[in-house]
């Protein structure tokens, strides 16, 4: 019920009230029969009551209401900031949370997101029929609603996160590239990440990763650790390197005085992969520019090999093939003459042997040249020409590794056999 009149005023009429009701109680005492008069004052009460209760109620401070506008402004922005954030807008998506937070600062907690069409009704979405068929829903919604329930069990500290979890986390730093600089240098964040990166079961996958079937036993290392980084073996998270440069003579003048020499300088580069691939290519480009095209295997660049290899002791032999591009099959194209056009259908086929060598306490960091030759096959007449280039330190110097951490966050899988 509402009502106009102040609480003085419903005071003063309920005392004249009770008052007449005295009067009647008094005249209704000489009567024979009295009516049941307690109960209709006790009645009267609490119906007076009840009307003070509602009026206070009508009455609320402002304050209240105030409270209650700000949040709903605050859900309004926080809702539309989700909206361009699942539309790729993050610039607005961000300035709408802002505003949302400077009013209400925990208006995350406090919203309902909207349901997803997709999405199935709440008694089919609780926690316990939460499994793998449930992958289509509204991740962010149900998401919300574990943190809603379990807000306890998800806003722990790491360390209180099982031993097999961290495990897992940390196959992930280590990837399928072996990055195992990064796992030294997490495991010096506290006790519990060092043990944790000391557990054998990383460095014995690390091992087989590496080595394969020719793993052998652990038995003379003692543990997988001490295998990994005692046994030659190549880097992965990066390329090995090497600087060749001679000196080459220029055209001479017109008057045959001035006779310039030419400084050249070119690079060579290699890239193993734990999966067993190898790239290689040579380019007079700065080793800046040329390193983010080895970020993975399957590029096709002008110039560049890939094949395969294999590690056997401290040597890795391997095969490639220079790799066929858009570019080159359009010179085939242009030729007028059907007979020109032979002499470029030749296969060509490299094998390399290099030895792994050690650089100070850094195993694996140097490549020195045992072999390199080539197979060329010419399909007009099928014969097969094999050439042996001379090693010269001067033409085939030391190749060094080069990490880049860049090549580390390009994985797409963690650490497995």
């Amino acid at each position: 019920m509402e009502f106009d009149e102040d609480v003085p005023s419903l005071l003063q009429r309920g005392t004249e009230e009770i008052g007449e009701f005295e009067d009647e109680i008094a005249v209704l005492d000489e009567t024979d029969e009295p009516p049941d008069v307690e109960s209709q004052l006790e009645q009267f009460r609490q119906q007076w009551q009840a009307e003070l209760k509602g009026n206070n109620a009508s009455k609320a401070s402002p304050g209240e209401s105030d409270e209650s506008e700000k949040e709903k402004e605050a859900a309004a922005l926080f809702l539309m900031g989700s909206k361009f954030e699942r539309e790729g807008s993050l610039y607005e998506a961000v300035n709408f949370y802002r505003r949302a937070m400077q009013l209400v600062p925990d208006i995350e907690m406090k919203i309902e997101y909207p349901r997803s069409p997709r999405e199935r009704p709440e008694s089919e979405s609780s926690v316990d029929s939460f499994d793998g068929e449930d992958l289509e829903s509204d991740l962010v919604t149900r998401f919300h609603t574990l943190r809603k329930k379990f807000v306890g069990l998800l806003a722990c500290h790491i360390s209180a996160l099982p031993v097999e979890v961290l495990i897992y986390i940390f196959k992930w730093v280590v990837s399928s590239q072996l990055d195992m600089k990064s796992l030294e240098s997490i495991s010096a964040v506290c006790r519990g990440f060092y043990l944790c990166a000391r557990d054998e079961e990383l460095w014995r996958l690390a091992c087989l990763r590496v080595w394969g079937s020719n793993t052998g036993k652990v038995k003379k290392y003692s543990l997988w650790r001490n295998m990994y980084i005692e046994r030659p073996h190549l880097q992965f998270v990066g390329c090995y390197i090497s600087k060749m440069s001679y000196v080459r003579q220029g055209e001479k003048s017109l008057d045959g005085f001035y006779s310039p020499w030419h400084n050249i300088e070119y690079y060579r580069y290699i890239r193993f992969f734990s999966e067993g691939k190898v790239l290689m290519m040579t380019s007079p480009e700065d080793p800046l520019v040329t390193l983010p095209k080895f970020k993975y295997s399957h590029v096709t660049i002008p110039g560049m090999m890939k094949g395969v290899y294999k590690l056997s002791g401290n040597r890795v032999t391997g095969v490639l093939k220079r790799v066929q591009t858009s570019e080159n099959t359009a010179n085939y194209k242009n030729k007028r003459n059907k007979n020109q056009k032979t002499q470029y259908e030749v296969q060509q086929t490299f094998h390399i042997e290099l030895e792994i060598q050690n650089v100070g306490k850094r195993n694996g960091c140097k490549l020195s040249w045992v072999h390199y030759s080539v197979r060329t096959f010419y399909k007009s007449t099928g014969e097969n020409n094999d050439t042996d280039f001379e090693l010269s330190d001067r033409a085939y110097p030391a190749l060094l590794f080069s990490r880049v951490k860049s090549f580390s966050t390009g994985t797409d899988s963690f650490l497995k056999v």
